[in-house]
């Protein structure tokens, strides 16, 4: 009888053969391994979209809007001020935001660079073959200039193999769901974390159909990662009643779902169907942090660049609203609140929501006019 005790012994003679051992899919594969290692090259796409033109990462001092920005519809409140409000949703590429690493928490990442990710691989042998996996979610790790898994795994000698990889790896909110079935080898379940700070910015990639032979040797899988979900910014106008941004809250949206990394059939691969519309998520602001003072300003991306919301992209329904509390100069704090129903979150995509007092605002290339 073969136990854990003596299976590594065996591996070792199976090494002969053509059969090869698996201690992470069950004991042993009967899948045939070549000598060379498989490797990986990882990338980021292109930044945070929203309108047609691209820009440049660099820092700006002020909310900068360049390219074709798109906005949604204005946002309107029944609340009683001095002025009335509007939350206008612009989407479009934000410059001020800051660049890291996937691994950090609350922040956009544009940066090219991917730090360590998770990769599973399903394989099928031959043409009518059924779909088998051949590893679960290893930690690839970057080794002079490519990327390599746990266990150093092998390709395949003969057959066909599917890469789903994501980042950040090991985060509590991110869950592979193919520990069981096969066929959600490429599914990852995502709950947005209440605490802002903790909401990572999930990117994922794949690359498929890709096969092992004699003269690609070493060639590395390219790896190019994408922005999974939706990201969610604030800013003020000049025009702006002046006082002090207390906290902003979003809530009846879906906080909870599946991304499907295998699907090519929509832009959307998120399935929320089993996600109720109650999650509520706040942004507070502490000190100046929130201070309003006649001029544009990014409330969140910028000296608050750990509190940008990293949403699941979904179309709003008649439950979902952002509210704003503020304390207007020499008055008391106040709540204002604007539906978001009939608007979307699209993945990849940055919405900045501007509050002014101005229904209408003016979009130039390269800049903002309130």
């Amino acid at each position: 009888m073969i136990n854990r005790r003596n299976y590594k012994n065996i591996c070792v003679l199976l090494a002969l053969t053509t059969i090869s051992c698996s201690d992470s899919e069950g004991w042993l594969s009967s899948i045939p391994l070549s000598n060379e290692k498989i490797s990986f090259t990882a990338s980021l796409q292109e930044g945070w979209s929203g309108g047609q033109g691209s820009g440049d990462k660099s820092r700006a001092v002020k909310p900068d809007f360049p390219g074709l920005a798109r906005e949604q519809k204005v946002l309107t409140t029944d609340e009683a001020f001095s002025k009335p409000l509007y939350l206008h949703p612009i989407e479009t590429v934000n410059k001020t935001l800051k660049n890291q690493g996937p691994t950090t928490r609350g922040i956009m990442n544009e940066s090219k660079v991917v730090d360590n990710f998770g990769v599973s691989a399903n394989y099928i042998q031959n043409e009518g073959s059924a779909e088998e996996s051949f590893f679960q979610n290893k930690e690839a790790k970057k080794e002079g200039s490519n990327w390599f898994v746990a266990d150093n795994v092998k390709w395949p000698a003969a057959g066909t193999v599917y890469f789903y990889a994501y980042a950040p790896y090991n985060d509590k909110s991110l869950q592979w769901n193919g520990e069981k079935d096969v066929t959600k080898n490429k599914t990852i379940h995502y709950i947005v974390p209440t605490d802002v700070e903790k909401q990572p910015d999930f990117i994922v990639a794949k690359s498929e159909g890709k096969s092992f032979n004699s003269s690609s040797g070493n060639t590395p899988v390219d790896l190019q990662f994408s922005h999974a979900l939706t990201a969610i910014t604030f800013s003020v106008s000049d025009d702006m009643e002046k006082g002090v941004i207390n906290s902003i809250k979003i809530e009846g949206v879906k906080g909870e779902g599946d991304y499907d990394l295998s699907d090519n059939k929509s832009d959307n691969k998120w399935d929320s169907s089993n996600s109720t519309a109650a999650g509520s998520y706040t942004v507070s602001f502490a000190g100046d942090e929130g201070k309003v003072e006649g001029n544009n300003r990014a409330l969140t991306g910028v000296a608050n660049d750990n509190k940008v919301l990293m949403m699941i992209p979904q179309d709003l329904g008649d439950g979902a609203k952002v509210t704003i509390n503020f304390t207007p100069t020499g008055g008391n704090a106040t709540e204002a609140s604007f539906p978001l129903g009939g608007t979307t979150w699209d993945p990849g995509r940055h919405i900045t929501y501007l509050l002014s007092t101005t229904k209408i605002i003016k979009l130039n290339m390269g800049s903002v006019t309130y």
